[in-house]
């Protein structure tokens, strides 16, 4: 998986199994921000993984460690 891939004109969802990651682009839509938690517990719930599985929300730029060492071309 790699960072590169993630558009800033949207948010999307990285599922690294123990967690959920929600990813919001600088250039998302004010709708895709502000739904962007809900998906994810959507996601969770389709998905049929419990309910207590973290998510953590990041805003591009703003990102943790934690979050960036899931990727391939994270350095």
């Amino acid at each position: 998986m790699r960072k590169k891939n993630l558009g800033s004109d949207d948010a999307y969802i990285v599922d690294v199994g123990a967690e959920v990651f929600v990813w919001v682009g600088s250039k998302a839509s004010v709708t895709e921000k502000a739904k962007a938690l809900k998906y994810a517990q959507d996601y969770l719930k389709n998905e049929k993984r419990p309910a207590w599985t973290p998510i953590s929300r990041y805003i591009e730029g703003g990102e943790s460690e934690n979050f960036l060492r899931h990727f391939d071309d994270h350095k």
